[in-house]
């Protein structure tokens, strides 16, 4: 299996946030859905899942990723990303599943950490990129070694979070 890493550096006009961010990058070979993903101006879309508790950035998130010709569904809390996990986990239906996971680290009900986690238990693989107002190297740590494939902190740069979607589909 062909597995390319790659490390995105998030750096801010002030200053450098040090977010080393690993991902990991099937190549057209190894992607396990890649046949079912369409082909869009040299881009692969597909349908991402986005959790975001402040509606002015799920709206936000939403209009970028949907700009780049992706399907995009919204989730207000951890609540909903917990139900759309479960929905995943025993969907007979191929339409409940997600290409990509972009999550907010703290909401309402669940944390995208504990989102995370209840992915991983059930045994899905799907790619997760954490976002975060909060941070610091133990949270993005913690996120990576549970499967997380970026976290970024906000305020986001939308052409990393973009490169890293492109990148992971």
């Amino acid at each position: 299996m062909c597995i390319e890493t790659f490390v995105l550096h998030a750096v801010s006009e002030t200053e450098t946030k040090g977010v080393n961010t690993v991902m990991q990058h099937h190549t057209e070979a190894t992607h396990p859905r890649l046949e079912s993903l369409s082909r869009r101006t040299s881009l692969w879309t597909g349908r991402i899942l986005v959790a975001e508790d402040n509606d002015g950035m799920l709206r936000l998130l939403t209009r970028h990723l949907r700009a780049e010709g992706h399907e995009v569904i919204g989730a207000r809390n951890g609540l909903e990303l917990m139900h759309w996990i479960d929905e995943m986990a025993t969907a007979a239906d191929p339409g409940l599943v997600v290409d990509l996971i972009v999550t907010d680290l703290r909401m309402p009900a669940y944390t995208g950490q504990q989102c995370l986690d209840e992915l991983r238990h059930r045994g899905l693989g799907t790619p997760v990129i954490m976002i975060t107002a909060f941070g610091d190297k133990a949270v993005r740590d913690a996120a990576l070694a549970s499967g997380a494939r970026a976290v970024f902190d906000k305020p986001l740069e939308f052409d990393d979070l973009l490169t890293a979607v492109r990148v992971l589909l």
